[in-house]
C-alpha cells in the first residue's frame, strides 16, 4: 500500500513536467471491504480511541475483578484514553465491575449489591473499537448472576433490606469469604452482625451442628432473594472459589 502510494505521488509530479495531460493511475476497487486485523490487547489503539471521543460522556468508574495483571493494564491504558477512572476496590462511586474469571468475588458482591454493571473484558475492547463507552447489554454477566436482569435503582433497593429484620447474624472468624469483608456485605444488605455466637440468631460459618454455610450469605445476594437457612445448615462453603 505504500509503495502503491508513493507511485501514485510520482506520476502526478510527473503531470506538471512535459507531459502534463498525463493522468494518475487510478486503484482499482475489487468492491470487497477487507476485514479490520484482529487486535490484542497490548496492541490496542487507545490513542486513536481518544482521538475519536468528543461526545461528551457521564463519568465512568471502574473496578476489575479476577483478571490477569496483563488485562488489568489495558483497562488502565483505556481508562486514560476515554476518560475513565480505576479503583481499587467497589464503593458506591464505581459504575462498572469488569470480570475477567467469572467468580464470587468480594468486589462482584460489592458490585451487585450497590447496583454496578457486571461486564465482561469484551465491553472494554469494544469501547475501543467504537471510540468511546460502549452499552454493557450484551456484555452483562446475567446468566452467571441472575439479579442482574434488574435495573442498577431495583438491584440497591432490594439489596438494602435483604436482611433486615432478621435479628442479629454471628460470623465465624473463620468464614470465607472473610469476616471483615462478609460482614460489610450483610451490613450493606440491611443486616446486623454482633460478634457474640449466644447472641446470634443465625451462625454462619464454622463447623457446629446449627451454622449455616457462608453460601447463604452469598447465594441470597446473587439472587437478590432471601434463601431458606435448612440446605444450607452444616455445609462448608468451597474455599476460596467462594
Amino acid at each position: 500500500w505504500y509503495q502503491r502510494r508513493v507511485r501514485e505521488a510520482v506520476v502526478s509530479t510527473q503531470s506538471t513536467g512535459p507531459n502534463p495531460t498525463k493522468k494518475p493511475i487510478k486503484r482499482r476497487s475489487s468492491g470487497k471491504k477487507r476485514a479490520p486485523p484482529k487486535i490484542t490487547a497490548q496492541q490496542l489503539p487507545v490513542e486513536k480511541a481518544k482521538k475519536r471521543s468528543t461526545k461528551p460522556h457521564a463519568e465512568v468508574v471502574i473496578c476489575t475483578s479476577a483478571c490477569h495483571r496483563e488485562d488489568q493494564g489495558m483497562v488502565r491504558s483505556v481508562a486514560t484514553a476515554l476518560g475513565g477512572v480505576i479503583k481499587g476496590q467497589v464503593d458506591k462511586s464505581v459504575t462498572h465491575v469488569v470480570v475477567g474469571t467469572v467468580r464470587r468475588t468480594v468486589n462482584v458482591m460489592r458490585g451487585i449489591v450497590l447496583g454496578c454493571n457486571i461486564v465482561t473484558l469484551d465491553w472494554v475492547t469494544e469501547s475501543v473499537s467504537n471510540g468511546g463507552w460502549a452499552g454493557t447489554d450484551k456484555f452483562t454477566l446475567t446468566s452467571e448472576f441472575p439479579s442482574l436482569h434488574q435495573s442498577s435503582a431495583k438491584r440497591r433497593s432490594l439489596s438494602a433490606k435483604l436482611f433486615r429484620g432478621m435479628g442479629s447474624l454471628y460470623l465465624d472468624p473463620s468464614c470465607q469469604p472473610p469476616l471483615k469483608e462478609l460482614s460489610e456485605l450483610v451490613t450493606l444488605c440491611g443486616g446486623k452482625v454482633t460478634g457474640s455466637r449466644n447472641r446470634g440468631k443465625y451462625c454462619v460459618g464454622g463447623s457446629e451442628s446449627d451454622s449455616i454455610s457462608e453460601q447463604w450469605v452469598l447465594d441470597s445476594i446473587t439472587r437478590i432473594h432471601l434463601q431458606p437457612t435448612r440446605p444450607y445448615l452444616a455445609v462448608r462453603s468451597p474455599s476460596p472459589e467462594y
